[in-house]
């Protein structure tokens, strides 16, 4: 199936890239030899769109990917009207925690985690096709992922860090509320060499006993973290959360999308975005020149090359994202825990 307006890489279409790869003792990923001929990552950039549609088309791109007929896609977007997404095993009963966002919509993502409050913030989604290297384990592509906003946000003179360089693991190995995730830890249920194929989600993002109903309140290694400006505390409760991604795999192929904090909502006023605790190194919320430095930075660290590809408007009657639409807006698949 090809879609000429997007310009969508179709797999097995374009050279495919070797890697051999050397696995350092922190699970970071180096490329050590590759052939000449790079691959693309389409770049999508979409609208505010509303919860249904976002979730249908993450759903939409990774059926498609599953199926062999699309390549690696990193998509950008926002959330409008405001919108509370649950973790995929989360009771919906359970929304009853946060009284703050009780007038927002309501949707059910596909990967688990706890519930996200979409309203100043930025969604990213990967979606990467069997195959590829980073598909193997989960660890790894977080921490790719989450590295490269690392990367972006320390040339704006801010210290984001890992949630697990600031509260190590204990002797036993065990993180600080390593279960909790939004989320990370997930690789210790994914085998590097048995694939999970069909699971909506690792076992490690399924609920812990009495965890927080927001993602941001929780903590996984893998998250990402920022103390406010001025702050010198080294403190782990000084640093607040920006970023925690989840993942979903379906016949080899995953999505990860996750959601980077930006500013204060007044349907969560108790999380801090990254505008609130970096003062006025953020004067405004044009997402732009922060998406085209993260893909950047992201496809150098991945060793594509970055394709624009439009919106994912231009699938809109792609029989996958119909398919979607439909699910995403069923009342079964909201209430159905």
């Amino acid at each position: 199936m090809q879609h000429p307006s997007l310009t969508l890489p179709i797999q097995g279409r374009e050279p495919n890239q070797v890697f051999i790869y050397l696995m350092h003792e922190s699970d970071s990923v180096f490329p050590l030899q590759t052939s000449v001929a790079r691959p693309t990552l389409t770049l999508l950039i979409d609208p505010p769109q509303d919860g249904h549609t976002n979730m249908a088309v993450d759903e939409a791109l990774l059926a498609m990917a599953a199926a062999g007929e699309l390549g690696p896609v990193l998509r950008f977007y926002q959330w409008s009207p405001a919108t509370l997404s649950l973790g995929y095993f989360q009771r919906y009963t359970e929304r009853v925690e946060h009284p703050a966002s009780a007038e927002c919509d309501v949707v059910r993502r596909a990967s688990g985690g706890g519930a996200i409050l979409h309203d100043r913030e930025l969604t990213y989604s990967l979606v990467l096709p069997a195959g590829h290297p980073l598909t193997a384990r989960a660890e790894p592509l977080y921490r790719a992922v989450h590295q490269a906003l690392i990367d972006v946000l320390a040339e704006r003179g801010l210290d984001t860090r890992f949630w697990d360089e600031v509260r190590p693991a204990a002797p036993d190995g065990r993180g600080a509320d390593e279960a909790y995730a939004c989320g990370d830890t997930a690789n210790r249920a994914i085998p590097s060499a048995k694939p999970v194929t069909e699971s909506p989600t690792p076992r490690a993002q399924r609920p812990a006993p009495n965890e927080p109903f927001l993602c941001f309140q929780r903590r996984s290694p893998g998250d990402l973290v920022l103390r406010a400006s001025g702050e010198t505390s080294t403190e782990p409760a000084a640093w607040h959360k920006i970023l925690g991604s989840a993942q979903r795999r379906r016949h080899g192929a995953v999505l990860q999308h996750g959601s980077l904090l930006w500013g204060r909502s007044n349907f969560a006023p108790e999380l801090p975005g990254v505008r609130d605790l970096a003062g006025t190194k953020f004067a405004n919320s044009d997402f732009a020149p922060l998406i085209q430095v993260w893909s950047k930075k992201l496809a150098k660290v991945l060793d594509f090359e970055v394709s624009t590809g439009g919106s994912s408007p231009a699938i809109a009657t792609d029989p996958w994202l119909v398919a979607a639409r439909e699910k995403f807006h069923e009342a079964s698949w909201l209430h159905s825990r």
